[in-house]
């Protein structure tokens, strides 16, 4: 469905993140691409910061989750979802920055 959604609009931030999400499960590497593009439409969406650092994580591309969890802590207070969902925005961020920090190599 997301695949679909790029398709019918390959403009919108949302749809990129989609499907950079439904990757992140199966395949993170394949993730990055999608959560890139989704910023690259939009550099203050908050969410596309947050799919992106998840499958950088995910990814083993650890020294890329920083500066997007950075991003999304500063747009955190901007992102009418982290504003609306408590679970999403920075709160969410916070595990994956452990995660990074834990398997990030020195």
């Amino acid at each position: 469905m997301a695949r679909k959604a790029v398709a019918l609009n390959p403009h919108e931030p949302w749809a990129h993140a989609a499907l950079g999400y439904a990757l992140i499960w199966k395949h993170p590497d394949e993730a990055i691409s999608p959560c890139l593009r989704s910023t690259a439409l939009d550099p203050n969406f908050a969410t596309g910061h947050y799919y992106l650092a998840l499958a950088c994580s995910f990814g083993d591309y650890c020294h890329q989750v920083f500066p997007h969890a950075d991003m999304l802590e500063r747009l955190a207070g901007k992102d009418l979802l982290a504003r609306a969902y408590p679970g999403a925005g920075i709160t969410c961020a916070r595990p994956v920055l452990s995660l990074a920090a834990i398997t990030a190599p020195e």
